[in-house]
């Protein structure tokens, strides 16, 4: 399955989109066969601001589950927590190395959703190292919270910090907000999804 990208017409412009498939041969359906569960495709897309005319990249991502135990693959690998984050350093080394293919003239590049990874983890530390940056950590208001919440955690202190969003170096952000009350079903009182929405503002 993609996952969507929405976007608001009346501000922006297609102007090219496309995916890759998380393995050694991205533009064809595969996968890191020894590392990962499963198949992964990440999504991307080019857009104009009718505003300003400048290009920008945004991409949806959605990097290998944690693992605890060991589970073995439909391709018959035997997975553990180690294969676990060696696929998702090579997932985010791939992203990197297929959005700057993509962002010609050094065109500023986000990329946002699930990495299964918190922050100084190794996965989250490649990211880094390909050239981004955390919003949460440069912008001027930002949440500390996580923004997974498995279902029905009521304290967002306990709220696991995967998600992130990353931009290229020179992009600013006023704010950065985990809306955990957004997420809330009125009837039942628990959480609609297990991640809540992130609320950011991206300046280039």
């Amino acid at each position: 399955a993609f996952n969507l990208i929405i976007y608001d017409p009346d501000k922006y412009i297609k102007v090219d989109e496309g995916h890759f498939w998380a393995s050694d041969t991205p533009s064809v359906k595969s996968a890191f066969y020894l590392l990962a569960y499963n198949y992964r495709v990440f999504n991307w897309i080019k857009l104009r601001d009718r505003a300003t005319g400048e290009d920008f990249i945004f991409a949806n991502v959605h990097l290998e589950e944690t693992r605890s135990g060991t589970q073995t693959n439909q391709w018959g690998y035997t997975l553990d927590a180690t294969t676990s984050s060696e696929c998702r350093v090579k997932q985010a080394q791939l992203i990197s190395d297929q959005l700057a293919a993509q962002a010609v003239g050094g065109i500023p590049i986000i990329q946002a959703g699930d990495y299964n990874s918190a922050q100084g983890t190794d996965p989250y530390n490649k990211i880094l190292e390909t050239g981004y940056q955390c919003v949460r950590d440069f912008a001027h208001v930002a949440d500390t919270h996580g923004g997974y919440n498995a279902w029905n955690r009521a304290s967002t202190e306990k709220f696991a910090k995967g998600d992130h969003v990353f931009t290229s170096p020179l992009c600013t952000s006023d704010m950065y907000d985990v809306r955990a009350e957004d997420d809330i079903d009125e009837e039942t009182g628990y959480h609609i999804s297990d991640h809540c929405p992130i609320y950011t503002t991206i300046q280039y």
